[in-house]
């Protein structure tokens, strides 16, 4: 699906007040963001160093009881792993929520 296609959905059903869908690079992306974010889904390289950096880069802007989800951490373990890593080395405190089927969902609650 082509991201115009993605965007006419998403206008359709009138989500666009909701939901900002951006594809691109992402460590270009975080450099210049500046808005809160209250749902933060990550799925992009399955490595460690990917989903750490997106995690270091991102969770500032989330904001208190925000969500970060992250998609395939069963089949891609090291992406767990960065979300365990993560929180570890973090003061704020998360609550994991780790969900097995479909590849693995992993959401991250800020508390």
């Amino acid at each position: 699906m082509t991201l115009v296609l993605r965007q006419k959905k998403i206008a359709k059903y009138e989500l666009d007040k909701y939901w900002t869908f951006i594809q691109g690079d992402d460590k270009e992306i975080a450099l210049s963001w500046n808005q809160e974010i209250h749902h933060l889904f990550i799925d992009t390289f399955h490595t460690y160093r990917q989903a750490y950096a997106e995690l270091q880069s991102y969770e500032p802007h989330v904001v208190r009881n925000g969500f970060i989800s992250l998609h395939d951490t069963r089949t891609y373990p090291e992406v767990f792993r960065a979300v365990r890593d993560f929180v570890s080395n973090k003061s704020k405190k998360f609550r994991l929520y780790n969900f097995l089927h479909c590849n693995g969902l992993t959401v991250m609650r800020k508390l």
